[in-house]
């Protein structure tokens, strides 16, 4: 059962989804049709939910069948250009990950394309774009093969990943998984002697290291105020797939994610319907339907400034928010400007080149990005409990 004190359209959102992976629930009477097109739309679960409405319809009466026909109706625009997107993704996909291969280089699949498998249909599961981690990484190889693909570059190469365009398509094309951490980097070499080669040069990440990517993903994702329905039900199914529990909570404290995975999985449990809602739970999700999907901007700047603060003071955060996002750590400037490497001495005429560059390009995108005026002491202090519920604390 779903708590009676929770708002209905939350409680209608959450019914759809439970009844996408069969799990029988009671429909209430929803108070705002458009409030709950656009929860299911941003938090990306619209191709997850869809089949649902379509059966409450065919029921032609009993609770849900008015709401479900109102919602198919709003949201048939939206259904289009998401079935077009997704359709795209699978069929142009298939064919990346096949190309690189057959150019011997090696690839994983990442993140969406991989969680597919988990759904009850692929295309179930909406993705924003396609991850593949390869080895060797060659930018002259993977420019070829992307270039006879179709695709064009996508912006400047990053200290992690390349990104190239077609048409809807985006596809990262990874150097590494994580951030220039000790503890990241020394999990993230061992990841490719556990892998399985499903065909030739194309590689599954084993369950348990699959499951420990997706949490340092989705923290890295959580500390900046991004979370969505969706990746709270791969969270509840990737569980289920681990094999190895010793292991993963042992690097899951290596990584000092082990508060953040019991938080997530409380989360996921309450939401899938197999555990009550605790007061942290229930906060999250409320973020996640409500206040993410009203507040959007402010709120992730509100949480990079509270994680920026250390649990300070504003003033501290946003001056460190911003000065973080103009002078990037070293092993990004080298990423960025190579000539570093050699000549690491050259750092301040480069962080010069960058402000010159950002400031040449889409400023207004980046005033709006660097602009934190607009984030007063209430935002700061949702930030704050946001970050508290997810177990994250800054003392």
């Amino acid at each position: 059962m779903l708590p009676a004190d929770m708002p209905c359209n939350q409680r209608f959102v959450l019914a759809l989804v439970r009844e996408s992976f069969g799990i029988p629930s009671d429909f209430p009477e929803p108070d705002n049709i458009a409030e709950i097109a656009e929860m299911i739309v941003w938090n990306d679960i619209l191709l997850t939910v869809y089949p649902t409405l379509k059966l409450l319809v065919k029921k032609h009466s009993g609770n849900g069948y008015d709401a479900a026909s109102m919602l198919i109706k709003r949201l048939h625009s939206s259904l289009l250009s998401a079935i077009r997107v997704a359709t795209i993704q699978e069929y142009e996909g298939k064919k990346v990950i096949e190309s690189l291969s057959r150019a011997g280089l090696d690839c994983i699949a990442l993140k969406g394309w991989e969680l597919r498998n988990y759904y009850p249909e692929r295309l179930m599961r909406q993705m924003c774009d396609l991850d593949i981690l390869i080895r060797p990484f060659n930018r002259i190889d993977v420019n070829a093969v992307m270039s006879s693909l179709g695709f064009a570059k996508c912006g400047g190469d990053s200290w992690k990943h390349h990104t190239f365009k077609k048409d809807v398509l985006y596809v990262e094309i990874h150097k590494r998984l994580t951030e220039n951490v000790s503890n990241q980097k020394k999990w993230e070499c061992t990841i490719w002697e556990k892998a399985l080669e499903q065909q030739r040069h194309i590689f599954k990440m084993c369950n348990d290291d699959f499951y420990i990517f997706h949490f340092i993903h989705l923290y890295n994702d959580f500390k900046v105020g991004n979370l969505i329905i969706r990746r709270i039900v791969d969270t509840w199914l990737l569980k289920k797939t681990v094999n190895n529990w010793d292991y993963v909570n042992r690097i899951l404290n290596d990584l000092g994610l082990l508060l953040f995975h019991e938080r997530m999985i409380n989360l996921a449990a309450a939401c899938m319907g197999d555990s009550d809602f605790d007061s942290n739970s229930k906060y999250l999700l409320n973020y996640s339907l409500k206040d993410s999907v009203s507040r959007k901007s402010k709120l992730y700047k509100a949480v990079r400034i509270q994680s920026m603060s250390g649990g300070k003071s504003m003033w501290l955060g946003k001056l460190k928010s911003f000065t973080a996002a103009i002078f990037l750590p070293f092993h990004r400037m080298k990423a960025h400007y190579p000539l570093l490497k050699k000549v690491p001495i050259l750092l301040p005429y480069f962080w010069i080149k960058r402000i010159f560059s950002l400031l040449s390009g889409n400023t207004q995108k980046y005033r709006q990005m660097l602009d934190y005026s607009d984030i007063d002491k209430s935002d700061y202090e949702t930030a704050k409990r946001f970050l508290r519920a997810g177990g994250i604390e800054n003392k």
